[in-house]
């Protein structure tokens, strides 16, 4: 290729220095020079020759505008199928044989997002125990997916009951000998009462989960803790056999053994009530024909129960021992029985939830309200009879008999007939009556009806523990 001449007369050449498409006059100039240089002898293909054009052409310069994101050269090509189309529904693409790309690892944008979303799950869940707040997981899907899994849940029931289970693990209330009104001393009982019904207002909590947070607790404790057990449960009024002994180094296998032992007592006593309760005399005299749930039963309140197993004012507690023949016995097994308390695993202002009051109950939720019977859980001032009566309607609704027994049991525990109105409790005996007129002593039903019966006809104790062998009479107008 010849030289190019530099002369600045040339008219190319001043064109090159004054266009504003220098480069294209450049490009004129050599491709000219080329041309006339070029030997005539030799022909080329014109499809080459676009070809050898084409490559020899100049681009202009890309200039990068700030804030504006150019396109890539070439499109990358899927290297799989896509999530929601099938592989063969995608259409085929001319240059398929080509090499896929390496499909990068797409990690979530987290941009966007908001401060406390970035942080770790440790600082998570610290930021979770120390408010106390148990809709803190609720404020956000991220921090809700963080903290759910069920270690998490353990520690929170940890955090809430662990100053608890520090003073009172293995206690037995009635063995407590200590300062007058430590019951009633909220600030130095241990723990928050309002943080601990929070966390057992979650529907998650249930008794798998506080005994497991429970054994959890253990195993972190240094020095060996004690379990004691009241020494009226150690005797054992069923065949079953405590699991453990009295006053000894507690494991975490002891915690549930203790728990399902006591559990398992309830439900045998709840079933041998039910069948007492048709072995007691008056039932044999129902069944032999005596009218004792004859016509104007219901009007014996009235008449100062003058009725056969009604002539004493007074509620013998002791009855059972002695074989008192009173109605009171069913009521005064449950109350002698399983009025003490066993263990103390929470605050003594912790209050019950309503849902497990309201209903409908099952096996879950009776275990769980059990586990607030056995530390002598109180009603609540909001708990009125209103709430406890729609409980009683969706009890006796129930369609097993087992789980009606141990609800009943539990709320001849709680004593939630005794907080119950004169009217209310005349109009429930009435319908429980009705029932035992069309239905035979010795079947289950039966023998529901009759519990039923004698708890709220000896639900007359009130909670001051004043004894009433009857019901309140009437208000004179």
């Amino acid at each position: 290729m010849p030289a190019v001449p530099k002369d600045q007369t040339s008219p190319l050449w001043s064109e090159h220095l004054t266009s504003p498409f220098r480069k294209i006059a450049v490009y004129d100039f050599f491709t000219e020079t080329t041309s006339q240089s070029r030997p005539p002898t030799i022909a080329m293909d014109p499809h080459q020759s676009q070809q050898e054009l084409s490559k020899l052409k100049m681009k202009f310069t890309p200039l990068k505008v700030r804030g504006k994101k150019g396109a890539s050269n070439q499109a990358q090509q899927p290297t799989g199928t896509t999530k929601h189309r099938p592989e063969e529904s995608l259409p085929d693409v001319a240059d398929s044989a080509s090499k896929p790309k390496r499909q990068r690892r797409i990690k979530p944008r987290r941009a966007g997002c908001a401060l406390i979303e970035r942080l770790p799950l440790e600082i998570l869940e610290h930021i979770f125990f120390l408010s106390k707040n148990t809709d803190f997981p609720k404020s956000s899907p991220y921090i809700g997916c963080t903290l759910s899994s069920r270690l998490t849940l353990l520690r929170l029931v940890i955090e809430a009951f662990g100053p608890t289970w520090d003073v009172w693990f293995g206690c037995v209330p009635g063995a407590v000998h200590s300062y007058y009104g430590w019951e009633q001393d909220e600030k130095r009982f241990g723990g928050d009462p309002q943080f601990q019904n929070h966390v057992l207002a979650c529907h998650r909590v249930d008794v798998s989960v506080l005994l497991d947070a429970q054994k959890l607790w253990l195993r972190r404790q240094t020095a060996p803790r004690l379990l004691e057990m009241f020494p009226f449960l150690l005797k054992g009024f069923t065949d079953l056999e405590p699991p453990v002994g009295h006053d000894v180094p507690a494991t975490s296998e002891d915690i549930e053994r203790c728990f399902e032992w006591e559990w398992n007592c309830h439900t045998a006593w709840c079933k041998a009530l039910a069948y007492a309760a048709t072995r007691e005399e008056d039932a044999l005299r129902l069944e032999l024909g005596d009218d004792c749930f004859g016509a104007g039963a219901e009007d014996s309140i009235e008449q100062g129960d003058t009725l056969y197993g009604w002539e004493t004012n007074e509620f013998d507690e002791y009855g059972f021992f002695f074989g008192q023949p009173n109605r009171n016995l069913v009521c005064a097994r449950l109350l002698s029985v399983y009025n003490t308390p066993s263990s103390i695993d929470m605050h003594s202002k912790v209050r019950i939830p309503d849902e497990l009051l309201v209903g409908p109950l099952d096996w879950a939720k009776a275990k769980l309200l059990f586990w607030f019977v056995r530390q002598r859980a109180q009603l609540d001032d909001q708990q009125t009879w209103e709430l406890t009566k729609l409980g009683y309607e969706n009890l006796v609704k129930l369609d097993e008999t087992n789980l009606r027994l141990v609800g009943i049991g539990l709320f001849c525990r709680l004593r939630v007939f005794s907080y119950w109105p004169y009217h209310l409790r005349r109009s429930v005996v009435r319908h429980v009556i009705e029932r035992l007129r069309h239905t035979s002593a010795t079947t289950k039903e039966g023998q529901q009806w009759i519990v039923i019966y004698e708890a709220i006809r000896g639900s007359s104790i009130s909670s001051r523990g004043i004894h009433w062998g009857n019901f309140p009479p009437p208000p004179t107008p």
